[in-house]
C-alpha cells in the first residue's frame, strides 16, 4: 500500500509539472533585437526581429497567448512588421557555444540566430519558436491576428 501512495504522489508530481511545462507556465520576454539587410529575394531591405523569451512554455495556445499579451508594444516601439519581407522570430533564450567560429559574424546563421555577435554566443536553430509575418496564413494550422489594421500570422515551429 505504501507504494501504491508513492507511485500516486509521483505521477501527480509529474502531471502537476507537464500541465505547468505546457499551460501554465506564462514566459516573458527577455530582449528584443532588430536588424535590417538587403534581400537580393525582395530586391529591397528588410526587417528581421528577433525576441528572446525566457520560460517559454512548450504548448502553441500558450506562446500565441506570448503574442497576443506582447504584440500591441512590440508594433509600437519597434514597428518590426512595416514591409511584406519583415518578420518577427520568437526564440528561447538559451545562448550555446558557437559551432562554426564564422557564424558569430551574421545575424541569422545557416544553424544558429548569433544576432552579429550581440550575445556573445548563439541561440541554436531548434529553439525557434513561432515566426510573426504579415498576411494571411499559408498553412491550415497558423494563426492569423489583426494588429494595428495589418492582418498577421503565426507560423509555429514543430
Amino acid at each position: 500500500m505504501k507504494y501504491i501512495k508513492m507511485i500516486f504522489v509521483i505521477l501527480f508530481i509529474c502531471t502537476l509539472y507537464i500541465l505547468h511545462a505546457f499551460y501554465l507556465r506564462q514566459g516573458h520576454i527577455k530582449e528584443i533585437y532588430q536588424h535590417s539587410e538587403y534581400s537580393e529575394i525582395w530586391a529591397r531591405d528588410c526587417k528581421s526581429t528577433v525576441i528572446l523569451v525566457d520560460n517559454a512554455p512548450l504548448s502553441h495556445d500558450a506562446q500565441k497567448k506570448i503574442w497576443q499579451k506582447n504584440s500591441t508594444e512590440i508594433m509600437k516601439k519597434w514597428a518590426p512588421l512595416t514591409d511584406r519581407c519583415d518578420e518577427i522570430l520568437f526564440v528561447n533564450n538559451r545562448i550555446s557555444y558557437i559551432k562554426r567560429s564564422g557564424d558569430i559574424n551574421y545575424w541569422i546563421a545557416d544553424d544558429a540566430i548569433c544576432l552579429n555577435g550581440i550575445l556573445g554566443g548563439c541561440i541554436s536553430w531548434g529553439e525557434r519558436l513561432f515566426y510573426v509575418e504579415i498576411g494571411d496564413p499559408k498553412w491550415k494550422d497558423e494563426v492569423a491576428t489583426d494588429k494595428s489594421g495589418t492582418r498577421v500570422h503565426l507560423s509555429f515551429i514543430d
